[in-house]
C-alpha cells in the first residue's frame, strides 16, 4: 500500500510535464494539472508521504521514490517538506549502508533541502529551526563520517562537499560548529585523496568557494587563517590556473587574510605567495574578475613596505599598468591599481623607476603611467577616490623632474590636471606640480587612501 501511494503521488508531480510534453491541449490541461497537483500536496500528501516513510523506510525502492519526490518538490514545496522535518528520514536511512546510487540521492536531496532556505525563510521563518544538522539525528556527524572514509566512488566525495558547501553558505549560524568539529581537516582529507580528474576540479573549486566564504565572515575568518589554508590557496593558483572561475576566489580570500587585522597587513608575505598571485593575474589578463580581485590583492600586499621590492620584480607594475590600460572603464581597477601605484613610487622614487615605467617602450605593452594615468582621470573625472591618488602619484613622480613634466604636458595631463582643480584637497598639489623648480618629494601619497579601499571584500 505504501509503495503504491507514493509512487502514484510521484507520477502526481510529473503529470503537467507529461500533459505538456504530449501536446494534448498542453496550455490548458497542464494549467489543470497543476492546480490539482497543488491541491493535493497543499491538502497533506507530503505529511503522508513523510509519515509512510517512517514505518516503510527500509524498502529501498520505497526510499528511492522518496527521494526523487523531495527532490521534485523543493522548488514548489520547500516550506512544507521543512516542516515535516522530510530530512529526518534521509538522515535516518544514511546511517545504514545504502548502495551508492541511493547514497548519493541521499546527499542531492540534502542538499538541494539546504540550497533554498532562503525560500523557506521567506514563507515560514519560524520553521527554520526544524531543520538542525546538530539535534538528536546526528545529521552532522553522518555527514563528517562520510568525509572521513575514504568511499568506493568518488562521486561519493563530490555531493558530499556540495552538501557541506550549501550548509556553510545557506546556514552561516553553524559554521563555527562544523569547524569546532574538524571541517576544515576533513576539507583537506578529502582533497588529498582525490588526485586527478573532474571531479577533483569539481572538489577544488568547492572547497575554494567555502574558504572564501569563511574569510567574508568577521568569526569564521579566523578558523582558516593559518598558514595550511594560504599553502593549499597558493597550491592552487599555482597548479590549477585552468579553473578561471576559481582563481578570483582563491585571490579574495587571500586578499581577506592578509587584510584581518594590523599586524596581518604589515606582514611578510609567505614565500612565492606574491609570485603565484603575479603570475595568475598575467594568465588572466582580458579577464575583469580576476583582474580585479588580482588588483585588490596586491594593493592589500603594498600594505607593508617590505613586500614592494617583491612585488616590483615579480612585475607588479607592469601588471598594474596592463589593467590600468584594459580596464580604464573599471572604477575598481582604477581606484585600486592607482593606490598600488602610488605607494610603489613613493618607496622607489628613482630614477631608475621613473624611466623604467614612465612612458611606453618599443619592448613594453603597457602605454606608462605618464600616459595611464591621464586616461583614468578623464574617464573617472568625478570620482574622488581616482581624481586623489592620480595627481599625488603625478606630483610624486615629474616633481624635482623637469623632462618628466615635459612628457606629462606632451601627454596632455596638464590639460586633465587643469579639470580637478576644483575638487577638494587636490588644488595645492597640482599648482605645485606646475613649477619646474619645485624640490623632488619624497612622497606626496595619501596613505588614508589605502584605508578607505582595505576593507574586507
Amino acid at each position: 500500500m505504501a509503495k503504491v501511494t507514493v509512487t502514484t503521488l510521484c507520477h502526481m508531480i510529473e503529470l503537467p510535464d507529461v500533459l505538456y510534453a504530449r501536446k494534448l491541449d498542453k496550455q490548458r490541461l497542464a494549467s489543470h494539472a497543476k492546480h490539482l497537483v497543488r491541491e493535493v500536496f497543499d491538502a497533506g500528501a507530503i505529511a503522508l508521504v513523510v509519515s509512510l516513510l517512517r514505518i516503510h523506510g527500509d524498502n529501498i525502492f520505497l526510499f528511492e521514490k522518496y527521494l526523487d519526490f523531495v527532490r521534485t518538490l523543493s522548488l514548489s514545496h520547500q516550506t512544507a517538506l521543512v516542516r515535516c522535518c522530510s530530512h529526518e528520514i534521509i538522515l535516518i536511512q544514511m546511517k545504514k549502508t545504502l548502495p551508492h546510487q541511493v547514497l548519493r540521492k541521499s546527499i542531492y536531496a540534502l542538499e538541494i533541502l539546504v540550497s533554498n532556505r532562503k525560500r523557506t525563510a521567506s514563507n515560514s521563518p519560524e520553521i527554520l529551526d526544524s531543520f538542525d544538522f546538530f539535534d538528536i539525528h546526528g545529521g552532522m556527524d553522518v555527514v563528517f563520517g562520510y568525509l572521513q572514509q575514504t568511499p568506493n566512488n568518488d562521486t561519493i566525495d563530490t555531493v558530499t562537499i556540495g552538501l557541506v558547501h550549501a550548509l556553510i553558505f545557506a546556514y552561516p549560524e553553524v559554521v563555527s560548529r562544523m569547524c569546532d568539529a574538524g571541517l576544515i581537516s576533513l576539507l583537506f582529507a578529502v582533497v588529498q585523496r582525490q588526485n586527478t580528474g573532474v571531479l577533483q576540479d569539481v572538489i577544488i573549486h568547492d572547497v575554494v568557494s567555502m574558504i572564501c566564504q569563511m574569510t567574508r565572515n568577521s568569526t569564521h575568518i579566523h578558523f582558516v587563517a593559518n598558514d595550511r589554508v594560504v599553502t593549499f590557496l597558493c597550491v592552487v593558483m599555482k597548479k590549477f590556473q585552468l579553473l578561471d572561475t576559481t582563481m578570483p576566489l582563491a585571490m579574495t580570500a587571500i586578499f581577506n587574510l592578509t587584510n584581518l587585522n594590523d599586524t596581518s597587513r604589515r606582514a611578510v608575505a609567505p614565500e612565492n605567495l606574491i609570485h603565484d598571485v603575479m603570475n595568475t593575474i598575467g594568465r588572466y589578463e582580458d579577464s575583469l574578475v580576476v583582474q580585479r580581485a588580482g588588483m585588490r590583492t596586491l594593493l592589500c600586499f603594498l600594505g607593508s613596505w617590505r613586500n614592494v621590492d617583491e612585488v616590483v620584480s615579480s612585475g607588479g607594475v607592469v601588471w598594474l599598468l596592463l589593467a590600468m590600460m584594459n580596464f580604464r572603464n573599471d572604477l575598481c581597477i582604477a581606484q585600486h591599481s592607482l593606490l598600488a601605484i602610488s605607494i610603489i613610487a613613493s618607496h622607489n622614487n628613482e630614477s631608475e623607476f621613473n624611466r623604467e615605467y614612465m612612458l611606453s617602450t618599443e619592448e613594453e605593452s603597457h602605454d606608462g603611467i605618464i600616459v595611464c594615468t591621464p586616461n583614468l582621470m578623464r574617464v573617472h573625472e568625478a570620482e574622488l577616490l581616482v581624481q586623489k591618488p592620480a595627481v599625488s602619484l603625478l606630483a610624486t613622480l615629474v616633481m624635482g623632474y623637469p623632462n618628466l613634466y615635459a612628457d606629462l604636458r606632451n601627454a596632455g595631463g596638464i590639460l586633465v590636471l587643469s579639470r580637478v582643480l576644483e575638487l577638494p584637497l587636490l588644488e595645492t598639489i597640482i599648482v605645485q606640480m606646475g613649477s619646474a623648480e619645485t624640490p623632488k618629494r619624497e612622497a606626496v601619497f595619501d596613505v588614508g587612501c589605502v584605508t578607505t579601499v582595505n576593507k574586507v571584500w
